[in-house]
Formats: C-alpha cells, sequence, structure tokens
C-alpha cells in the first residue's frame, strides 16, 4: 500500500490536521490524535536521508477552545508552551494593577505559531506586559527585534544590520505578524 495516499511528502500542517479530522469522525478526539502521533513517529527513513532529518515532527496539540493543530517540535512548541504558561497569570501577578494576558491575544497568537515554520521561531522569546499585552523579543547577535502585541494592533521595531525601522498602530492580524517575523529573518 503506497502511505503517499495519506501522508504526502510535503512541509504543510495541513496534511495532518486533515488526517486528524478524517480519524476524529471515527475515533475520540484523544484515540486521534495517539493514532496520528504513532503515524508520524513510523514513517520509514531512507538510508539515504540523515535522521536528523526527522527530529522536528510537527506536535499535535489543543487549543483554548477544544480544536486541534500542530506546531513544530522545537521553536512552535517552546513557544506554544510559554504562551500556556503566560495564559495563567492572574491579576496582580506584577504588582497592584497588572492584568492577565488577554485571551485574544494568546489565542491569536497561538494560531500564528501553528502557522509558523520552525526557522521563522528561531530567537523569538515571550515576555507578559502589564497591561495584559504579549512582548515579543528577538535576538541574533546584533540584530535585534520586538514586538507588542495589544488587543487590536500590534506596534514592532527592528534592527538589522546597524539600521531600526519601527511601526506604530499596525492592525492586528494573524498574516500581519507572520509577515513581521519573516522581515526579521530575512
Amino acid at each position: 500500500m503506497n502511505n503517499d495516499i495519506f501522508f504526502p511528502d510535503t512541509n504543510s500542517n495541513n496534511v495532518i490536521l486533515d488526517c486528524l479530522y478524517a480519524f476524529s469522525h471515527c475515533f475520540s478526539k484523544e484515540f486521534a490524535m495517539a493514532l496520528i502521533t504513532i503515524l508520524l513517529f513510523c514513517q520509514p527513513v531512507k538510508a539515504e536521508q540523515s535522521t536528523f532529518e526527522y527530529t522536528n515532527f510537527p506536535v499535535i496539540v489543543m487549543t483554548s477552545n477544544g480544536d486541534m493543530t500542530t506546531v513544530s517540535e522545537n521553536n512552535g512548541l517552546r513557544m506554544w508552551d510559554r504562551i500556556n504558561e503566560l495564559s495563567q497569570l492572574k491579576a496582580g501577578w506584577d504588582g497592584e494593577g497588572s492584568e492577565p494576558m488577554k485571551k485574544g491575544i494568546t489565542d491569536l497568537l497561538q494560531n500564528v505559531i501553528s502557522k509558523c515554520d520552525d526557522s521563522l521561531l528561531n530567537n523569538w522569546v515571550l515576555f507578559p506586559d502589564y497591561r495584559g499585552f504579549l512582548y515579543l523579543d528577538y535576538t541574533n547577535n546584533k540584530d535585534i527585534a520586538g514586538i507588542t502585541v495589544t488587543e487590536n494592533s500590534f506596534v514592532y521595531f527592528i534592527k538589522k544590520n546597524g539600521r531600526l525601522e519601527k511601526k506604530d498602530d499596525n492592525i492586528l492580524t494573524e498574516e500581519a505578524l507572520i509577515n513581521i517575523l519573516k522581515k526579521v529573518n530575512d
């Protein structure tokens, strides 16, 4: 039987989600997740390929509203876990007046992470903002960047090769954030 019918040779996370949703119609979500995980790790490795190439498998995660998605195993999962950790902060976490993370922001960032290639998330670290916003910080040698994500907009700066670019009041969309991540990594 040709496994390419079910798992084509692609980097798209959609293939995995398509299979997951197909299996979840026949089985419970938990069993479907386990089955997909087993199938992912049981893919044969061609002799001429390094096993290192297979160490960054997509990981199936559940969103806050119960939907399933995938993230890259290394940076994607690291950032996903950090968002989950920050979303647990309670009012007053950083003294009087500090707010818990805004659910809309954490959900949006998890959606962004699930759509990003692992290399796009390299060198980014997430920090909480006392107003309930999230700050993404990037450092790679002398290149730096920062993105503050608010409920409806985001601001960013990028300093690469000694040149500074910054912009305030960008309309907050998943696509806009992904484009900034790409811009920093170019």
